[in-house]
């Protein structure tokens, strides 16, 4: 490529990008919201678990549904006993 086609092209992804300059849409912000949502989401999500630990019900509740969701792969073939596996 010869420098002034470098230049050219340069000069317009500058014009192209130019409105997340001046809006001041850059990716720092935009990381941060993510990152802030997240942390929000993490947190609710703790002390969702925190309060199904404590209260002996909400316990037994998810104890059974995790075990529904294991028998149900297990029927499926989804998980298999380690004497079904394939060596590696």
């Amino acid at each position: 490529m010869s420098w002034e086609y470098k230049r050219a092209l340069s000069a317009k992804l500058k014009s192209r990008f130019k409105h997340r300059e001046v809006t001041g849409l850059n990716n720092d912000s935009k990381t941060n919201k993510r990152r802030n949502t997240r942390e929000k989401t993490t947190a609710t999500e703790r002390q969702r678990l925190e309060k199904n630990k404590s209260d002996p019900v909400l316990r037994a509740n998810q104890q059974e549904k995790e075990r529904q969701k294991y028998l149900t792969k297990k029927s499926k073939g989804i998980i298999l006993p380690i004497g079904e596996m394939s060596p590696r």
